[in-house]
């Protein structure tokens, strides 16, 4: 079972209750076949309501969400199926202030699921950008902890151009400074060698056109750069309804979130099904995991 769409009204027809979220999370966390955990065998049999696997060998029994990103979730499978929904279809994205008035859950508790979404809505780097690519750095106002002072969170951002001209998919990553090792870090997480890649005249990027094709414009040519333009305008907008401080950890949660959806914009209707496939692949995170990450 795959869901694909955007439509809510089809998210309530699929998912009634919680027992029909913990079937289509047992058909994805076994989709490969079933492997005991504890003695690695093969054969099982379902047990419970929830479709929990039992060992045939060691007798040991699984739930559909133990060690996912699903575990222990405290408000049940329904309301959390339908916050990663909002999530996934949502271009502005919703506080966790929203979120726990609409779910009756409290907030602590909201912002800490969406924090382990986040963590899932996260863009590997076995998919390069290629072809035409352009890079940009900008600064986002953010609040400082305990204060109502503001920072400038420095941020760069990179994106590949269809040869239409449209946005296919982009990265971004925050930065400490603007030197050429932290600026090298997207290059080298996320560009490949050999696309073409514009930026602007900064001498920084110069450090790094030894081992990367960089055709550099003046910054005042928009036109030379328009996407990343329209990109980090909409980027820095999105990111100033962050309402408080956060690391830098988290700063990248938030930006996944951003970029995750935009390199699915022309699969937006498998958007969810593959966020839930990603929360059910990634290892279970607990308070702790989240909170004290720097």
């Amino acid at each position: 079972m795959q869901f694909e769409s955007q439509e809510i009204i089809k998210l309530f027809e699929t998912f009634k209750d919680d027992a029909s979220c913990h079937q289509y999370l047992a058909e994805k966390k076994w989709s490969n076949g079933y492997i005991c955990k504890k003695c690695g065998h093969n054969k099982s049999s379902i047990v419970r309501d929830n479709l929990s696997r039992e060992c045939t060998k060691c007798h040991h029994i699984e739930s559909p969400t133990a060690g996912t990103l699903f575990h222990k979730v405290k408000f049940g499978l329904h309301k959390a199926f339908y916050i990663v929904f909002e999530m996934s279809v949502s271009n502005k994205g919703l506080s966790s202030v929203q979120m726990a008035k609409r779910y009756r859950v409290t907030q602590k508790t909201a912002w800490f699921f969406m924090q382990k979404v986040r963590h899932a809505m996260f863009s590997g780097k076995q998919y390069l950008l290629t072809g035409n690519v352009q890079v940009g750095v900008f600064v986002v106002d953010q609040k400082e902890e305990g204060s109502n002072k503001t920072k400038k969170q420095k941020v760069v951002c990179a994106i590949e151009i269809t040869p239409q001209g449209k946005i296919k998919r982009g990265y971004a990553l925050p930065l400490d400074d603007y030197s050429s090792k932290s600026i090298r870090q997207i290059f080298e997480n996320h560009i490949s060698k050999d696309a073409n890649v514009k930026t602007d005249k900064w001498s920084t990027y110069k450090k790094l056109s030894k081992n990367y094709k960089i055709t550099q414009v003046k910054s005042e040519n928009v036109e030379g750069l328009k996407e990343i333009h329209v990109i980090m305008q909409d980027l820095k907008s999105w990111l100033k309804t962050i309402p408080i401080h956060v690391s830098k950890y988290h700063f990248q949660l938030y930006l996944n979130e951003y970029f995750f959806r935009l390199n699915m914009s022309n699969y937006k209707d498998k958007t969810f099904d593959k966020v839930i496939e990603h929360l059910v692949i990634n290892k279970q995170m607990f308070w702790a995991d989240i909170v004290l990450t720097t």
